[in-house]
């Protein structure tokens, strides 16, 4: 796999976890970037909370940069939900600027709408929580000593992802249900390079985020 720092014997690991850090889906990839992964976590999700018998919808969709493009946001559709995707390096993302009112103009770009939309106090406060919702699981993970994959091959590497995050969401249901606070997240086998990340906040809260585990 292809990174900014040189080629890894490595794969994407992907998750989407809620605003209570319980991960809704998990996936295993060999995409160099994030940019085609959006959509599948979104049904991979879907999935995952129909087949949990849970009958609410995700409300938002929060997502870092590696995910935004045009594309993407031009196949969202009814049942996808309301995205909300940082910009690298976008002027409307300062926070030293007032947030923008009024609505959007229309001769705006796909990408440069959903900076703008991002800029809003309401795009402000809900891609905060992004840090808090997603990161702690794959902190977790290196705390748990796991930050490597054992297994080689997708098929395998995938197995022991989806693996890792169901114990994680035992651990979280367990300490919730003893009263006991969450993890100390602190900063493993082989090298996981961050990549990207999504969250989902308003009724099913979540956020998605990728790492590349090698």
């Amino acid at each position: 796999m292809k990174t900014p720092s040189g080629f890894i014997q490595g794969y994407g690991a992907q998750a989407v976890a809620n605003e209570n850090q319980i991960v809704l889906a998990a996936e295993v990839t060999s995409a160099q970037n994030d940019y085609d992964q959006l959509h599948p976590m979104i049904d991979a999700m879907n999935q995952n909370l129909e087949a949990a018998d849970v009958k609410q919808k995700v409300g938002t969709l929060v997502a870092d940069s590696g995910y935004l493009s045009d594309d993407n946001l031009l196949a969202a559709n009814d049942d996808t939900p309301d995205l909300l995707i940082a910009a690298a390096n976008d002027r409307y993302q300062r926070t030293d600027k007032k947030a923008p009112r009024g609505p959007i103009p229309k001769n705006l770009s796909p990408t440069r709408r959903m900076a703008r939309k991002l800029a809003t106090k309401r795009g402000q406060s809900l891609y905060r929580k992004r840090a808090q919702m997603v990161e702690p699981v794959f902190a977790h993970r290196k705390t748990r000593g796991c930050g490597r994959f054992m297994r080689r091959g997708r098929s395998a590497c995938d197995s022991e992802w989806k693996l890792e995050c169901t114990t994680h969401n035992i651990l979280k249901v367990w300490r919730s249900g003893s009263g006991k606070g969450p993890d100390q997240t602190t900063g493993s086998r082989r090298t996981i390079r961050d990549s990207g990340r999504m969250t989902i906040p308003q009724r099913v809260p979540g956020w998605i985020r990728c790492k590349n585990a090698c």
